[in-house]
């Protein structure tokens, strides 16, 4: 399955269904890959094409 799993229980003000960044301008994907034992390459390739993508500039 394509799921993917984040602990937001000390986040103050997430409600569900808010949007999330799980990377890019902070934090930053090799941050996030360094947390989860990996590379960001392995995270940015292992995502698969169902998942959808929003990129903004």
């Amino acid at each position: 399955m394509d799921m993917t799993t984040v602990d937001v229980t000390d986040c103050v003000g997430v409600t569900t269904g808010a949007p999330a960044v799980l990377w890019g301008d902070q934090p930053q994907i090799d941050e996030v890959a360094n947390h989860c034992g990996t590379i960001g390459y392995e995270l940015m390739t292992r995502l698969t094409a169902r998942a959808p993508r929003r990129y903004h500039s």
